[in-house]
């Protein structure tokens, strides 16, 4: 079977991304105690796209699919990658507020990558459909912004 180096490249660091996002969220989740419940479960959310895009990706692979993104390649995402897993490592350090945490957490599932990332990936072949995969990380990504806004708008 012929597999597409950009399955790997592009789904791995989505891959990454969704991990590093549940480390933040586990972060926030230890020093925040009166928003443990959201953290705790928005962690487990990430982890949940993770499975996801692996399950896609190994589909993918099977199938014969071939993926790519005309908007993003995997620089983006490495660059992304970095900057969640940094303020991941200020925020632990730097004794940062909820307020910041929140504010944070916004920026992150507003950034350009989770919000449109998903929707300029284009997988072709036969039977390589995954838009309602796709729809469904989209969703909750979406979920995690009114989450977040909400709780942030109670401070």
């Amino acid at each position: 079977m012929n597999q597409d180096p950009q399955i790997k490249n592009l789904i791995d660091g989505l891959v990454a991304i969704e991990l590093a996002l549940a480390d933040f969220y586990r972060v926030c989740a230890s020093l925040f105690s009166q928003d443990k419940a959201l953290w705790k479960k928005m962690a487990e959310e990430e982890h949940h796209h993770a499975d996801w895009l692996k399950d896609i990706k190994a589909r993918a692979e099977a199938q014969g699919c071939r993926v790519y993104s005309s908007r993003f390649n995997s620089n983006a995402l490495a660059t992304y990658l970095l900057g969640v897993k940094d303020q991941t490592s200020k925020l632990f350090r730097a004794g940062a507020t909820r307020e910041n945490a929140l504010s944070l957490a916004l920026s992150f599932e507003s950034s350009i990558i989770e919000k449109n990332f998903y929707g300029a990936l284009t997988f072709s072949g036969k039977d390589c459909d995954f838009r309602s995969d796709i729809m469904r990380i989209q969703k909750e990504t979406q979920d995690h912004r009114n989450r977040i806004a909400m709780q942030k708008s109670r401070l």
